[in-house]
């Protein structure tokens, strides 16, 4: 009973678990999603955390009396006995009949009042970063960590990180260092998976129109979840997502022809020439446009450094024929 008793206290004094229960949001649906799949047996103590913070959000103060606290017991109580089993953001927790004794003594004994300064914090006023056509910014978070983002990408953070965890947003790409600290996880997710790390400098690449979005791995270790797989990664490999099938697949890489871009470099290795076009487009903010019968076969290896667009083409037109013509932002490629 003394075990379960600690561990509600810690699931009670966690902020992010505070905020999930409150205010959950993707991020955090994933994170404990994810908490909860390698530690199940403390789903029993969530449950009994989550409806004491439920009862005390009602009441948005902290120096309830003991009839207050005695009406507080009984909801909870009352909400625990409509069903036996409850899901919680996708999360079934099952119902055991402990949990009354713990919450009284959790409450009454006023460990929740204790901790009131945790839930009277104001939320953190979060940051946006974007880039357009062509653009790339370096970004420091607040724990020092940088953070360079590609081109038509968004990058969203707090100004201050919450006491248990990182939590950032991406859309786009953006190629990570993040700052050692085991006590507090950083965390990258997007609207399709989720990116754990203690520290280590990594790329993440998802662009909502892609069906295929990844992570690659430099120096550390990482974990990806998409769906209900997870995958861990080491220095030098990708986790490649395949977004409709909710899938990952695991493959080594070559790390200029991955993150390249952030020091201005292009690596092309038998790539297709759709490939090819859409990161001269990311790289130089312009519109790529094939005109009809043009045919462009087989594939495109070579590499850029600091080039100028014109440089660019001029090599790859000289090897696979073609002629281009820039007018201002767009490009056109014929025979």
């Amino acid at each position: 009973m003394q075990k379960k008793l600690e561990k509600i206290k810690y699931f009670l004094a966690n902020e992010s678990f505070r905020n999930w229960v409150k205010k959950p949001d993707a991020a955090l649906n994933i994170f404990w999603e994810n908490w909860f799949e390698q530690f199940p047996e403390e789903k029993e103590e969530a449950l009994t955390a989550r409806n004491v913070i439920e009862q005390f959000g009602y009441l948005n103060r902290y120096d309830l009396d003991q009839k207050e606290a005695e009406t507080i017991l009984w909801n909870i109580k009352e909400n625990q006995e409509k069903d036996e089993e409850r899901k919680y953001s996708g999360i079934e927790i099952p119902f055991k009949r402990w949990w009354w004794a713990a919450a009284g003594v959790l409450v009454i004994s006023g460990f929740f009042y204790a901790n009131q300064h945790y839930s009277r914090v104001a939320d953190p006023e979060w940051k946006e970063v974007v880039t357009g056509n062509g653009e790339r910014k370096m970004i420091t978070l607040p724990d020092q960590s940088k953070v360079i983002l590609n081109a038509n990408s968004r990058l969203s953070f707090p100004e201050v990180f919450e006491q248990d965890i990182r939590k950032t947003i991406l859309s786009g790409e953006g190629f990570f260092e993040v700052t050692k600290n085991p006590e507090k996880p950083f965390v990258v997710t997007t609207d399709k998976f989720q990116t754990n790390v203690l520290g280590t400098r990594f790329n993440v690449r998802a662009y909502s129109h892609e069906n295929q979005q990844s992570v690659a791995l430099v120096s550390g270790k990482v974990r990806v979840k998409i769906s209900h797989t997870s995958l861990d990664l080491h220095p030098n490999e990708i986790g490649i997502m395949n977004v409709a099938k909710g899938s990952i697949e695991q493959k080594d890489f070559e790390p200029k022809e991955i993150t390249g871009w952030k020091d201005g470099i292009l690596l092309f290795r038998k790539a297709g020439f759709d490939v090819v076009f859409n990161k001269l487009e990311e790289m130089y903010g312009v519109r790529i446009k094939v005109q009809n019968h043009t045919e462009l076969k087989g594939h495109y290896s070579g590499e850029f450094e600091h080039a100028t667009l014109t440089e660019v083409l001029n090599g790859i037109a000289y090897t696979s024929d073609f002629k281009f013509r820039i007018d201002k932002n767009q490009v056109i490629i014929s025979n």
